[in-house]
């Protein structure tokens, strides 16, 4: 026994018949909202996360530039080694 053939969503077919206008555009983005608002939402923290990035690297340079020798010596035995 063969399965019938499954229609497409009206969705679907509304995307292929229209032409890329902008109500085509709105369509898809109304298909993945989640998407373009993790998109927005990334976009708009963008700048934030680059000050954060810039300020790590900043406090990075001052601290080696304030201990240029930061290694610590190897620590000696406690005890008679044996």
């Amino acid at each position: 026994m063969t399965r019938s053939p499954v229609s497409k969503s009206p969705i679907a077919k509304l995307a292929k018949a229209a032409p890329r206008t902008t109500a085509a555009k709105a369509l898809e983005a109304a298909v993945k909202p989640a998407e373009i608002v993790g998109q927005t939402i990334e976009r708009a923290l963008d700048p934030l996360a680059s000050a954060l990035k810039r300020a790590a690297l900043n406090r990075a340079e001052r601290h080696s530039r304030q201990f240029p020798s930061a290694a610590p010596a190897p620590a000696a035995p406690a005890g008679k080694p044996g």
